[in-house]
Order: structure tokens, then sequence, then C-alpha cells
């Protein structure tokens, strides 16, 4: 298992944001995110929805995950980059990003 891919650049980041603000059907969550935040954690996760199920809950609580240790990453992140994924994870889940 691992990540091949992070939202830890602002424009990788800025697609992300947008891909969350409609409804995310699994049947079409890895083919969007698979270049933004690649995790295989995330997409086995997927599994257990619905082909329909919106999973944008899902992406937000592993992003609150990732953004918490950034630092365990040998990817280093733009400021920008970190300001908008704690953004989205403030805006969209209880858990406070550090």
């Amino acid at each position: 298992m691992g990540i091949w891919s992070l939202p830890n650049e602002a424009k990788k980041a800025t697609e992300l944001k947008n891909i969350l603000n409609n409804p995310l059907p699994r049947i079409e969550a890895e083919e969007k995110l698979y270049e933004i935040i690649g995790d295989d954690q995330l997409f086995l996760k997927f599994n257990e929805y619905h082909q329909l199920d919106d999973v944008r809950n899902c992406v937000i609580e592993r992003l609150c995950y990732l953004i918490q240790n950034r630092d365990n990453f040998i990817y280093d992140w733009e400021p920008e980059a970190v300001s908008i994924c704690k953004e989205l994870c403030l805006k969209n889940c209880n858990k406070r990003c550090a």
C-alpha cells in the first residue's frame, strides 16, 4: 500500500477543491483523484461504497489525516496548498488540521 500523489502543490489543491465542490460518485472518484490524491488506503475505502454514492466525506477524512501528518512524507508542501487543504478540512469535517 502506498501514496503516489498528494495535493501538496497549489494547483493540485485547487483542483481537489474544485472537484469536492460537487458530489463525487465513487464510480468517478479514482479517475478524477488519481493524480491529485493517489492513496491506496483511500481507494480501498471507496470499495465500501456503492457506485453512485458520494465519497466526498471519505476524501475529506483522508485529506485531514494527510495534512495533519504532512511532515511524515518526503513530499514538500507549498504553503498555499497547505492553506487550501486546511480550509477544506475545517469547512467539511469536525477535525482540526494542525
